[in-house]
């Protein structure tokens, strides 16, 4: 049986139980079922069934036919004792309106595990691939996402301190567990350099954009300028609280943030609806993250793709008819006041989107090439064009290319257009020099 056992500290507080939601528990069992949501984001695979059976041989299924996991977790319950409840900061503290559910039931105190907790996850396997599998996906939920309730809003944060046992079985996968960078450009270096490495592990086949569930096929990033000397001052200098309060009135466009919204002044339950069938729920496009190299925190927000409701869902109110499309133009809106704080980088990018490039080089020789539509902000379907905006002296064709992509030149480009683009347009190629 072959292991690796991961020292792991906590970064932000960590709200995770079991059954019993007034004491805080680390079970093996939650943190599988969140490897298994980032092994799925990183294959990204069109075909549902057969991405179903590989997802099911490693982490097992209740199905006979299949049996059950390829490995095993083991974790030890963090070192600091449990705090019964954590402290209501109100919600004019930027960290207690990211953690608002967590003092939303009254009289019931949700105990958590504190920052600087430390625990170690030590994971099992006969066969070295499918360990590796569990460590890439161990890697990218440490990185890109966190354990417990409000993960997707900076809570439940980790970073290892140090691989005890087993580590060697990594050495030639190129991947690092522990982060480095003197700033945030080379932490960012450090990131992208690693999901690739946790990508490859996981699928190295050719990938395409994917619409039908929450994944990486095309995902980006942006971390701050600058570091802070506190995991509280990195996240709260995201601004996620005063964008929100600055558009409070937006009730059904800020569902765009994932729902439900519940507004207590109205009172007003915003959620979803597709296909004639109600939605209560849809987790946020975008995740709130403290990373911690050294001394020095960060803040970082990524964006994933995946549809936001099937084709044709709506946005609704419980007190209302009214329903509305849902909108990402209020995300686009809030990603541009990160980027006046903060680095964008592309974290992924589809072989589909990187062979559409080599085209467009090779037969327009252009000095940029834009992503922008919905591919670019990440709420397409399956059946949602490519619009690529392409700057170049060469004249471009009037029609489409392949059917699928919709491409003009950006010199020629009407200005409301142009503002659309610069709006939610990602730069997916710059010429140098």
């Amino acid at each position: 049986m072959k292991k690796i056992t991961f020292e792991i500290e906590t970064i932000t507080p960590m709200f995770l139980s079991g059954a019993d939601q007034s004491k805080a528990e680390l079970r093996a069992a939650s943190i599988k079922g969140l490897l298994r949501f980032w092994w799925r984001a990183m294959q990204a695979g069109t075909e549902v069934d057969r991405l179903k059976k590989a997802e099911d041989k490693i982490f097992g299924s209740s199905d006979e036919t299949v049996g059950g996991s390829t490995f095993s977790i083991r974790v030890t319950q963090p070192d600091k004792t449990p705090v019964p409840s954590y402290p209501n900061p109100g919600r004019n503290d930027p960290v207690g309106y990211h953690f608002y559910s967590v003092f939303m039931q009254r009289g019931k105190e949700r105990s958590y595990f504190r920052e600087g907790s430390k625990f170690n996850i030590i994971l099992f396997s006969r066969q070295e691939q499918y360990l590796k599998d569990a460590a890439a996906s161990l890697w990218a939920l440490l990185y890109l996402g966190g354990l417990g309730t409000r993960s997707r809003r900076g809570a439940g944060n980790m970073v290892v301190t140090n691989l005890e046992e087993g580590g060697e079985t990594l050495n030639d996968t190129g991947l690092d567990f522990i982060p480095k960078g003197n700033n945030a450009e080379e932490i960012a270096e450090w990131l992208m350099k690693n999901y690739n490495a946790a990508k490859k592990l996981i699928n190295n086949n050719k990938t395409v954009f994917i619409s039908e569930y929450s994944n990486l096929s095309f995902a980006r990033f942006v971390i701050s300028n600058t570091h802070f000397n506190s995991w509280k001052d990195a996240l709260g200098a995201a601004g996620f609280k005063a964008f929100r309060d600055n558009n409070k009135s937006r009730i059904y466009e800020t569902a765009s943030f994932g729902f439900p919204v519940i507004h207590r002044t109205t009172p007003t339950t915003v959620t979803g609806k597709a296909g004639g069938e109600p939605y209560a729920r849809r987790s946020s496009p975008i995740i709130f993250k403290v990373i911690k190299a050294g001394n020095k925190f960060y803040w970082i927000v990524i964006r994933l793709s995946g549809e936001f409701l099937p084709d044709g869902g709506v946005i609704k109110a419980n007190n209302t008819q009214k329903t509305q499309k849902p909108d990402y133009g209020i995300i686009d809106e809030y990603w541009s006041e990160l980027k006046s704080n903060g680095t964008e980088y592309i974290l992924s990018m589809p072989d589909s989107l990187k062979d559409i490039i080599g085209k467009i080089r090779k037969e327009y020789d252009p000095q940029k090439i834009i992503l922008f539509g919905s591919k670019a902000r990440g709420d397409f379907h399956s059946r949602s064009d490519t619009d690529i905006a392409v700057e170049s002296e060469k004249q471009l064709p009037t029609s489409t290319l392949n059917g699928a992509l919709d491409m003009i030149n950006l010199k020629t480009a009407e200005v409301s257009l142009k503002k659309i683009i610069d709006k939610e347009g990602v730069v997916i190629y710059e010429r140098k020099n």
